[in-house]
């Protein structure tokens, strides 16, 4: 029997997380593999509701991850796992290292556009350690998993072996965004509906939507809601720019929610203005359940949407971005099409190509 472990900082609200719990249902499924999740926080309530019981969980409880090396190499020693998944750097590279003096096999899950990644907030010596540190770790572990075309290519820029990038599409399941008919700030409201989820930070450019809304309202006079669910650093900047611009009745910044099925539900476009992604999740959430996309031109939503076939894609412009809105209220997307889309990204395939990885190795 395999001992598969999953490592990850922690189990909050986000795309990374959700995939990996999903992934780790799945594979216990499976007799032959025993499966667990390893955290190096302790704040990991948000999503449990969603991890089944053949799935074992251990938490390291440290709030840094310099200060819980130590213990996970140990810990990883002890238990002797046949195959440690690891995501998102620099617990990439730990993980990396760390299996390679206990031989154990070491999968990295790519999630992100690293060269994007490293360009924020960086000086020029910290970008080129950072560089280094992918190249070498990544080329020392045994796969790489590239989530999205966009990651490929984004992986191969680090000079990584090409034999060891593979590339398995991250998966929506349905079964976590069952409707649970909840009330709404859409209920009450009968105008154009607009929903926006993402973490806030620079990278995904809340700024922008909150300026679109803006131009909207005053020169096309527009009755339209925007709520933005998510939490991160930028929280204050964003609602005291909600609040400077006099749009409290017209944007609503909501914290992170475990399931947020309902707001997809009676939402009429879904908005993505990320600068760089790899893969939008929530995007193909809103897809699933038939809401037309207005995006920015990031690498994810540009692969996701083959290139405005399947949404709506715009420069980060303001008024561009406005303009796109208001298209888009005329001219929905085909449900059907987006059923298509839902159907390339299924749950069911990226597992199988998972279970195919681990049995060879």
């Amino acid at each position: 029997m395999k001992k598969i472990c999953f490592l990850i900082y922690d189990l909050r609200i986000g795309g990374a997380e959700k995939i990996l719990i999903n992934l780790a249902n799945k594979i216990s499924e499976k007799k032959e593999y025993t499966v667990e999740i390893i955290t190096i926080s302790k704040k990991n309530s948000d999503l449990y509701y969603l991890i089944n019981n053949r799935v074992k969980i251990k938490s390291l409880k440290f709030n840094k991850i310099s200060k819980s090396i130590q213990t996970l190499y140990k810990l990883i020693k002890i238990k002797k796992y046949d195959i440690l998944f690891s995501n998102i750097w620099p617990i990439t590279i730990i993980s990396s290292f760390i299996c390679f003096f206990l031989k154990t096999k070491s999968i990295i899950i790519e999630h992100s556009i690293l060269t994007k990644n490293f360009k924020f907030n960086n000086s020029l010596l910290i970008k080129y350690l950072k560089f280094i540190s992918v190249f070498f770790f990544y080329n020392i572990s045994d796969k790489v998993i590239a989530i999205s075309e966009s990651t490929k290519n984004d992986l191969l820029k680090f000079k990584i072996n090409k034999k060891k990038i593979i590339k398995i599409n991250n998966f929506i399941n349905p079964q976590n965004l069952r409707i649970r008919n909840i009330e709404t700030e859409f209920d009450k409201f009968d105008g154009l509906k607009l929903l926006n989820i993402g973490s806030l930070k620079k990278s995904k450019n809340q700024i922008l939507l909150i300026d679109a809304i803006d131009h909207i309202i005053n020169n096309y006079k527009q009755k339209l809601l925007l709520i933005i669910i998510g939490d991160g650093p930028l929280m204050k900047n964003l609602k005291e720019k909600i609040i400077n611009l006099n749009l409290v009745n017209n944007v609503i910044i909501k914290n992170s929610i475990p399931n947020p099925s309902d707001y997809y539900n009676k939402c009429d476009i879904y908005l993505n203005s990320s600068i760089h992604e790899s893969f939008g999740l929530t995007t193909l959430e809103a897809i699933l359940f038939g809401k037309t996309i207005v995006s920015s031109k990031c690498e994810g939503s540009i692969e996701l949407l083959n290139n405005s076939k399947y949404g709506y894609l715009s420069n980060m412009n303001k008024i561009e971005f406005a303009d796109k809105i208001l298209y888009a209220k005329k001219n929905p997307i085909n449900t059907k099409v987006l059923n298509d889309l839902t159907n390339q990204y299924s749950i069911d395939k990226s597992i199988k190509n998972y279970i195919e990885l681990i049995e060879i190795l």
